[in-house]
């Protein structure tokens, strides 16, 4: 595995950490815009990582957040393991 693959993983963190927070703190309309960032992002994740991910736990990462998130932390560590 190469550099590549981390260096796209760890934007996606930063990325989806970036989106919680604002998500958090922002009004209900602005919270709709992040939503959808936040769903461009777990379909960006899934086409980079499709080798890693089923495609049940790519439904759920859509819906929960939270998953999305150790879902994206278990590929990094996974995809470090094997660097």
């Amino acid at each position: 595995m190469t550099n590549a693959r981390l260096e796209f993983l760890q934007r996606i963190k930063l990325s989806a950490l970036l989106l919680k927070n604002n998500r958090d703190s922002a009004h209900a309309g602005e919270a709709i815009l992040i939503q959808a960032d936040i769903d461009d992002l777990v379909d960006e994740f899934h086409a980079g990582c499709e080798d890693f991910l089923s495609e049940e736990q790519y439904e759920k990462a859509q819906k929960d957040f939270d998953f999305f998130l150790t879902l994206v932390e278990s590929a990094l560590e996974h995809y470090s393991r094997i660097t």
